[in-house]
């Protein structure tokens, strides 16, 4: 088994404070003030490999110092934004910061391939509602992807029937 961890390159969150520090574990962060609710997006990881793939999990490294506690949850893309996951995987809300980063397990969302988690296809999407707070702020400082797989090719299963493909000793 292989497991490799990707950081994203770029970084969308309109009303977020530096969006692109989340590339990184440097205690850089990108910053949402209270009253908000707002998506923060990582995109371009540069994923890419072959054989079977065991597990796909979005990390988050945060913390908040809001007034009232938010809601925070990761969801992901595999088809460039266009839909996303339908389950939602709730962050843990953490008072300071640790310097850990929670994984979240997003393997069941989809069956996943080296296509789903391209550059062109994959997003990782963290949802913060920090809506009821009068005051504080939603720290992130980094949301990596973290793979899990078997090397070698990837396996495709078909049960078509083709009598032409039959194998003729020659000799």
């Amino acid at each position: 088994m292989s497991i490799q961890i990707y950081s994203p390159t770029l970084a969308v969150g309109p009303v977020w404070t530096d969006p692109m520090n989340i590339l990184a574990s440097d205690n850089a962060y990108a910053i949402l003030a209270f009253g908000q609710i707002q998506y923060l997006i990582g995109m371009n990881y540069g994923i890419v490999g072959a054989g079977v793939i065991n597990q796909v999990e979005v990390g988050v490294e945060q913390y908040d110092n809001l007034d009232m506690a938010p809601f925070a949850s990761i969801d992901v893309s595999w088809d460039g934004g266009t839909s996303w996951s339908a389950l939602a995987h709730p962050v843990t809300q953490k008072p300071a910061d640790d310097n850990a980063v929670e994984w979240l397990d997003v393997t069941a969302d989809t069956i996943w391939d080296w296509d789903k988690l391209s550059d062109v296809n994959f997003q990782a999407r963290l949802l913060v509602n920090a809506k009821a707070a009068t005051a504080g702020s939603y720290y992130v400082d980094w949301l990596p992807v973290r793979i899990t797989w078997t090397p070698g090719k990837a396996r495709i299963r078909s049960n078509i029937y083709a009598p032409w493909l039959r194998y003729h000793r020659h000799g």
